[in-house]
């Protein structure tokens, strides 16, 4: 009888101990940007010649894995202030991302002989830099994806290009699917955009 309260005793400890040790919290879930489905290069020419896009440029607080949230101003200025989604990051450091996605992008297109990053050992013809402003998901009454960037196109170290671009799109719904959504869909037209800088036209 001892030895079985003892164990009774035991087992009671051992659920206690365990009500007091921290629940793990799940894994934040990977986000993906889809690649454009196609551009629109109907206006524009192939050419021989080597594309190289550099790793871009972000702002320090889009320097991350996070998924960057600014909120509506108010009378504070609190617009300026990021918070990041909980729970949730890109399926890599933002500009690794972005420089990915753009070069398997751009190579789909078939207007360059091969599109390149900045540390791979091919001389290239034109290189594209760019400075990313504004990553983030915005919140007014709706959810907004919203991207800004400038860019410049160099040709055998000339300045050919430089420009501003912007890309804003709502989400259908607040949730992470339909933001995902309008992240695509940003991310797609900011891209067309690019696109129609730095391809060669008839």
């Amino acid at each position: 009888m001892k030895i079985f309260c003892l164990a009774i005793l035991s087992l009671l400890l051992l659920n206690s101990c365990a009500s007091l040790l921290p629940k793990p919290q799940a894994a934040p879930q990977r986000l993906i940007i889809n690649i454009p489905h196609k551009l629109d290069t109907k206006f524009y020419k192939s050419t021989s010649s080597i594309l190289q896009i550099a790793l871009p440029e972000v702002a320090p607080q889009l320097n991350t894995y996070r998924i960057a949230v600014r909120n509506a101003g108010n009378s504070e200025g609190l617009f300026n202030h990021i918070n990041y989604v909980e729970n949730a990051r890109w399926s890599s450091n933002l500009p690794q991302m972005l420089q990915t996605l753009w070069i398997q992008t751009f190579a789909n297109t078939r207007m360059y002989s091969a599109v390149v990053s900045d540390v791979d050992s091919v001389k290239s013809d034109y290189v594209l830099t760019i400075q990313v402003h504004d990553f983030e998901l915005e919140y007014f009454s709706v959810p907004i994806a919203h991207i800004t960037l400038s860019l410049q196109l160099t040709y055998q170290n000339k300045i050919i290009y430089s420009g501003y671009l912007e890309s804003a799109m709502e989400a259908d719904a607040n949730n992470i699917p339909k933001i995902m959504q309008a992240f695509d869909r940003a991310f797609s037209s900011i891209t067309q955009q690019i696109s129609y800088k730095i391809l060669l036209p008839h």
